[in-house]
């Protein structure tokens, strides 16, 4: 008897295996850091073989937890926009896959950039022209690597997100698949048509041939080869991130917005069966597409969000643990004049600005570890702020409530200053891992443990809800604040030497 699903969640910084039980109960969860490299100022790169690898070994931990025959199927959510090329004869990946946070392509997106270019890229894929996004690392490495050109010629170049090439993979090569919600991030998927642009992929010089089929949020997918898992169990979801994110939160509904704290921070409002172009430089995007019916998407892309505190950590050694940065925004009062502008790798909606530099302001002798860390987790809550503003610009909206998830809402220090920032109501999910139930959810669908999306997102439960208390003037002075620091960042950015790769 079939008495499991397995979510894949594949992250920037950690891959997870997680087992469910039907009542949506955590039976195992593994977790395993991913490594990034930065080769170069501004590349970011994965192993994505490191990726393949830890999921195996991972399920050896869920067959000794579980009869592998017991699990009924494999549900995948991922890391969007990362982009791996491969060999399909050898399965070996040409370069390091290169990460959504990466910018080497800011030069190429600039000299490419105009009026004519950026309307048909906007209309027919609701993105914006900017390294973020899939098509400008497919051209980089096309035009970077040696001994390309035979293997397209001869037909074993494949390109794929990360669930691509993780499907390719754990399928022994059966299935070259993606679904709607990761080929709308590459910036060569139309969202009107639901197909590949031959226009988009001529603009970019991309061959067809390296594409891979563009499969519904409900459509089957293909089945684990037994030689990599050691059982033959069906792929039952594909979904990226952010947009499963938004299936755990509930978020299935025109209007509903929640807010993911994870590596990045990106904020999803539902905006029904049509799409909506954003005058505010968000991006429109696919939410899921479910019974032939596709379902659409306002987004706000913020780059550096958990990042921040990883920095922090890592290279500042500021803390000893990513936890310590709540006591630390709680050990004093007021942020001092300092702010952070966290522009490490650009800076994303609204500004779109790629050559954008990190900057904190307002430094004197007195500033201390405590004031930079709360900087940085302050800077979580304006850059979400901005994006709000947008989209209330936007829709005419009054967002009260947003549903938040992700690492980051484990910080209460943070939720509470978002709510105070926001003016809004913030609520957190009894599980902070959105992400991994909204691909549970969406699997449940379709291995018949629920009827349809709205049963299965019932059992979602609320745990806390963080309300504003702070008053307007104090408010709208730190706002104020920020968006000088802001400023003053983007003007220098501006001044300084860019280089164009």
């Amino acid at each position: 008897m079939s008495k499991y699903i397995v979510v894949v969640d594949q992250g920037t910084t950690s891959t997870r295996v997680i087992i469910f039980d039907k009542k949506y109960n955590e039976i195992l969860n593994c977790r395993r850091a991913l490594k990034q490299s930065y080769p170069k100022n501004g590349w970011v790169e994965h192993n994505p073989d490191e990726i393949i690898y830890d999921i195996i070994d991972m399920f050896q931990e869920v067959a000794e937890k579980i009869s592998l025959k017991e699990i009924i199927g494999i549900s995948i959510t991922n890391q969007r926009e990362t982009t791996v090329l491969w060999d399909k004869l050898t399965g070996e990946p040409v370069y390091p896959a290169i990460v959504w946070q990466d910018r080497r392509t800011q030069g190429y997106c600039l000299a490419m950039s105009n009026d004519h270019v950026n309307s048909i890229i906007q209309r027919k894929t609701g993105l914006l022209l900017d390294p973020y996004f899939c098509a400008t690392k497919i051209n980089w490495i096309l035009n970077n690597v040696s001994g390309l050109k035979q293997r397209l010629t001869n037909g074993n170049l494949l390109f794929g997100t990360i669930d691509t090439y993780l499907i390719w993979k754990l399928t022994g090569g059966a299935s070259h698949v993606t679904d709607v919600t990761n080929a709308s991030r590459t910036l060569l998927f139309n969202i009107n048509s639901a197909m590949w642009d031959g226009e988009l992929l001529d603009m970019f010089k991309i061959p067809t041939s390296i594409l891979p089929k563009v499969l519904s949020n409900d459509e089957p997918i293909g089945n684990t080869d037994k030689n990599v898992l050691g059982e033959s169990i069906p792929i039952i979801a594909c979904i990226g991130d952010q947009q499963s994110a938004a299936i755990g939160q509930g978020c299935i509904n025109k209007g509903d917005v929640k807010c993911t704290l994870g590596t990045g921070s990106f904020l999803v409002l539902n905006t029904g069966k049509n799409i909506t172009l954003s005058r505010q430089n968000l991006i429109s995007t696919i939410a899921y597409k479910i019974n032939n019916e596709i379902f659409y998407a306002i987004e706000g892309s913020v780059f550096m969000a958990g990042a921040i505190v990883q920095w922090l950590r890592d290279k500042l050694e500021l803390l000893d643990s990513s936890k310590e940065s709540e006591a630390l925004a709680r050990s004093i009062n007021g942020n001092s004049g300092v702010y952070m502008v966290p522009a490490f790798t650009g800076l994303g909606a609204p500004y779109w600005l790629p050559s954008a530099k990190a900057s904190i302001l307002g430094m004197t002798r007195d500033t201390g570890k405590a004031q930079i860390v709360r900087a940085g987790l302050e800077a979580v809550a304006y850059q979400i702020n901005d994006i709000v503003k947008l989209m209330q610009l936007d829709f005419k909206l009054n967002l009260s409530e947003i549903k938040v998830d992700g690492g980051m809402a484990a910080n209460s220090w943070l939720l509470q200053f978002m709510a105070d920032i926001l003016n809004a109501n913030i609520d957190r999910a009894c599980f902070t891992e959105a992400t991994a139930y909204g691909a549970l959810f969406l699997g449940a669908v379709n291995c018949g443990w629920e009827p349809n999306l709205e049963i299965a997102i019932s059992k979602r439960t609320s745990m806390k809800t963080y309300k504003p208390i702070m008053e307007h003037e104090h408010r709208q002075k730190l706002i104020c604040q920020w968006d000088n620091a802001v400023e003053s960042t983007i003007l220098h950015s501006n001044e300084a030497t860019v280089e164009l790769v």
